[in-house]
């Protein structure tokens, strides 16, 4: 194989670098509404795909590995999502968003309309375009790029 690990190691610390970025900014946008970035993305996921199951909703996540039961908990807690168990089998438990989270959806909605414009500023449609197909290429036959498959995005 031949690469130079020069550009590869620069090429780790950079997308490490726009993650945590990324990562900062949504954390700010978030916190002006009140929840975490991963709230938003269960919250986010609920409001096109609920109903589901705790497990459907862990298969779709990309900020929470495993089962994402705590983070559904405090949801459930502060009112935004709401469990109901299934009549014949007790053990499937099905999410939704309440009404308050419905209202918290479309805040999220914003956020990431403000998170994508902060981003413009560093992309034309041609570096954007190419900055995509690589990464997908690069990660599509991944285990991390399932959710992404799932829910449609590459």
């Amino acid at each position: 194989m031949n690469f130079d690990q020069k550009k590869m190691e620069v090429i780790r610390f950079l997308i490490l670098a726009a993650q945590r970025e990324g990562e900062r900014i949504l954390q700010d946008l978030t916190k002006s509404i009140g929840i975490t970035p991963a709230q938003s993305e269960v919250i986010h996921i609920l409001d096109l795909y609920e109903p589901m199951s705790l497990k459907e909703l862990g298969s779709l996540l990309i900020c929470e590995s495993g089962s994402p039961s705590r983070l559904v908990s405090t949801l459930v807690q502060r009112g935004f999502v709401i469990r109901k168990e299934n009549r014949e089998d007790r053990r499937y438990v099905s999410l939704q968003l309440s009404p308050l989270g419905k209202e918290k959806a479309k805040e999220i909605k914003s956020v990431d309309e403000k998170m994508y414009e902060a981003m413009v500023p560093n992309f034309d449609s041609r570096k954007m375009s190419a900055l995509y197909d690589a990464l997908v290429d690069v990660f599509k036959d991944h285990p991390s790029a399932e959710a992404l498959k799932k829910r449609k995005l590459i």
